[in-house]
């Protein structure tokens, strides 16, 4: 016997605890507060004291953003808090939590981009000067030999 559809999304949405904000308005002014007391306190913006403030996990803020209810709110608290970090680059003494914290929060990565360019249907051919194999050992046994004498 197959489960209705009607009843699967019932039980899809019911899955998990209820979501403490409601509407989008909501979940505003919550953000809207946190911003504003790290202002008023002069303290950073971060992902960690977000999900504080709001009373909900980092995965909770994480999920929320998935939602087309709510993505565009979280995008935006999520860029203030990296541009907020991005700036700490500039301005702060010590940046080495700074960049922890962009890189695991916001993707950013080191790395190092080459770009080759060319004929991509030839093989790439390596020449190497070689001295012939007899050279080379002639050359190694008069160095042995100088050194026994």
């Amino acid at each position: 016997m197959a489960i209705p559809e009607h009843i699967k999304e019932e039980i899809r949405t019911k899955a998990g605890q209820p979501m403490k904000y409601q509407t989008e308005d909501e979940l505003k002014v919550a953000i809207g507060k946190y911003f504003l007391n790290c202002e008023e306190k002069s303290k950073p913006l971060t992902l960690s004291a977000l999900a504080v403030a709001l009373d909900v996990s980092r995965r909770t803020i994480t999920n929320y953003g998935k939602t087309d209810k709510f993505f565009h709110t979280i995008k935006k608290a999520r860029e203030m808090c990296e541009a907020y970090a991005e700036e700490c680059l500039y301005t702060k003494n010590s940046v080495a939590g700074v960049i922890f914290s962009i890189k695991n929060n916001y993707g950013w990565v080191d790395k190092q981009e080459i770009q080759h360019s060319g004929d991509t249907e030839k093989p790439i051919s390596i020449k190497v000067n070689e001295m012939p194999t007899d050279a080379i050992i002639n050359d190694v046994i008069a160095k042995l030999t100088e050194n026994t004498n």
